[in-house]
């Protein structure tokens, strides 16, 4: 993958967005923001055939609206403490039971998961370019106006 050159700013936001929980490791925080956001990069620029270095500035807020929301439905970051709603993953009556999704369950679960969702999609659309054509200069353009 090439270099998203704001990487660390999107990354910036998303913690804020989304502070560490205090009964989570630092490491497995972190872990968590770099492989959704590279991930995230990644599916933007296949969809849009672009590197990553030529993303546009444009869709950096829907990158961010989007892995804030996978955060909140995944529930991964909220602390045991202050879980009355969160993400479950299962409930057994029998003895009262209840789990909550881990870190390892977000992990194994934004491997079989496409961040692109149909919202971001009318976003991408809109700076998707055809594939290997760059027009009659060979130059790079974005958009159905280009």
């Amino acid at each position: 993958m090439g270099d998203f050159p704001r990487i660390e700013e999107l990354k910036s936001k998303l913690k804020i967005l989304h502070s560490k929980p205090k009964d989570m490791e630092q490491s497995t925080y972190d872990l968590l923001i770099d492989l959704t956001t590279d991930k995230m990069i990644e599916e933007v620029a296949a969809f849009i055939n672009a590197p990553v270095e030529e993303i546009p500035k444009g869709l950096d807020s829907a990158m961010l609206m989007r892995l804030s929301g996978w955060f909140t439905d995944s529930g991964v970051l909220v602390s045991s403490n202050d879980r009355l709603t969160g993400s479950v993953k299962s409930v057994t009556e029998g003895d009262g039971s209840v789990s909550w999704n881990t870190p390892a369950w977000a992990l194994t679960k934004l491997s079989d998961t496409l961040l692109i969702n149909d919202e971001l999609t009318r976003t991408l659309v809109k700076y998707r370019r055809m594939a290997g054509w760059g027009g009659e200069r060979g130059e790079r353009s974005y958009g159905t106006n280009s």
